[in-house]
């Protein structure tokens, strides 16, 4: 019998998964834990703390205690690379929240996979609210249920007008020379990756332009990639039947150097501003 995996509940060491159910979908983020550090820590703390906002909760987050449970939770569970999950959400028939903080599986591109892109496919749905992380059952199955039927690494999410927004769990970018184009910023998930991917295309003179894309217009870009927590800039060979080298294309393969450098970085920085003392969790 596999050993059980400690995660936090409510602040407390458990190996007990709560069965409480939620009043509605939590809000939550997936925090990618690289050398045993929780990766871009206060991005997503503060992407956290906008989705509370937006759906009205009355939670704090102690970024100090959050850090050191991360931490801990990685120790107890002998763990150094992995993705952790944060959710926090209403109980039904309670009138407190709860926090629960536990490992999830976690997939990484294989080396293979940015040396020659991967498959992707477009489907038609919309999210209600793209800029909050919440918990959203039916969007997930249908999801799923593309990849499978479809054996593709990622779904590409548009409209029934075929307006391109990003993936179903990443942002998307096309590339043209030295210039990046997204779908507008009202229309997508301000991911982690993404914004400091923004930051990166600026200090290496990058043009960025966020605009309407779509479906028909793709084929007149040189490239394209994804880009996410779990696979930071991965390379896409395919779009439905469209075909293109971004594995090969200069622009991007720079992007993937520099933001190793960038992960390095924040790591480094992230034990400077959180390890300088030894409060309790």
């Amino acid at each position: 019998m596999a050993e059980a995996l400690w995660l936090y509940v409510d602040g407390e060491l458990t190996t007990k998964f709560p069965d409480d159910i939620w009043e509605c979908p939590p809000v939550y983020e997936v925090i990618r834990l690289m050398e045993g550090t929780p990766l871009f820590f206060d991005d997503h703390l503060t992407r956290l703390e906008h989705s509370l906002d937006l759906v009205s909760a009355d939670y704090d987050v102690s970024s100090e205690k959050l850090y050191r449970r991360i931490r801990h939770l990685a120790q107890v569970n002998g763990i150094t690379a992995q993705n952790i999950r944060l959710e926090i959400g209403k109980i039904a028939g309670k009138s407190a929240w709860q926090e629960r903080l536990y490992l999830v599986p976690s997939y990484y591109p294989e080396v293979l996979q940015y040396q020659m892109g991967i498959k992707t496919v477009t489907t038609e749905i919309v999210r209600s609210m793209p800029h909050a992380k919440i918990v959203n059952t039916a969007y997930v199955e249908h999801i799923n249920q593309v990849k499978s039927a479809t054996g593709a690494f990622e779904v590409i999410i548009m409209n029934k007008a075929h307006k391109i927004a990003e993936g179903s769990k990443s942002n998307l970018f096309f590339v043209k020379g030295n210039t990046l184009y997204s779908a507008k910023s009202e229309d997508i998930l301000m991911g982690i990756t993404r914004r400091r991917l923004l930051t990166l295309a600026a200090k290496m003179g990058l043009n960025v332009i966020e605009s309407d894309l779509y479906l028909e217009d793709i084929a007149a870009f040189e490239a394209c990639f994804i880009s996410g927590t779990s696979i930071h800039i991965l390379p896409i060979a395919q779009i439905d039947n469209a075909v293109f080298e971004s594995a090969a294309h200069p622009t991007i393969k720079a992007l993937i150097e520099k933001f190793g450098e960038t992960v390095h970085q924040s790591i480094e920085e992230t034990r400077r501003l959180y390890e300088h003392n030894e409060e309790a969790i």
